[in-house]
């Protein structure tokens, strides 16, 4: 008896023939940034809790130019993200009606959009009171 060749799909590069499968891993890259910015926090109240010669040296890091460089790169991979998932909610969730007609996607993403937003500028105003 011959043993059977089964057809193995090749699974180099699938991501690269479909632009939304492309969008969706980089979506899923920038999760990875969005880690390593938890773990610099982690960082950072692990060096509060050593105390002060150790949080001013902390913060002596993040002051250096790979650091704010890092942080530049993580801002943009958080944006990218944000965006992606708004622009998945209408399809992850159930259709909102009002007054007998669907709301369309765009007007969701937009009212998610503007939130964020406005939460972003209260926060650097509750910063900026401080």
């Amino acid at each position: 008896m011959s043993a059977r060749n089964t057809y193995v799909r090749p699974m180099s590069g699938w991501y690269r023939r479909n632009p939304h499968f492309l969008a969706y891993m980089l979506r899923e890259l920038t999760a990875v940034f969005l880690a390593g910015y938890a773990g610099v926090l982690l960082a950072g109240v692990i060096a509060l809790t050593r105390g002060p010669d150790a949080y001013a040296a902390f913060r002596e890091f993040l002051s250096s130019p790979l650091s704010v460089g890092l942080h530049v790169l993580i801002f943009i991979a958080a944006l990218y993200n944000a965006y992606t998932w708004f622009k998945v909610s209408p399809k992850a969730m159930p259709p909102i009606v009002l007054a007998g007609r669907r709301i369309p996607d765009r007007v969701i993403v937009g009212s998610q959009l503007v939130a964020c937003v406005l939460v972003f500028v209260a926060m650097l105003l509750l910063a900026g009171m401080s």
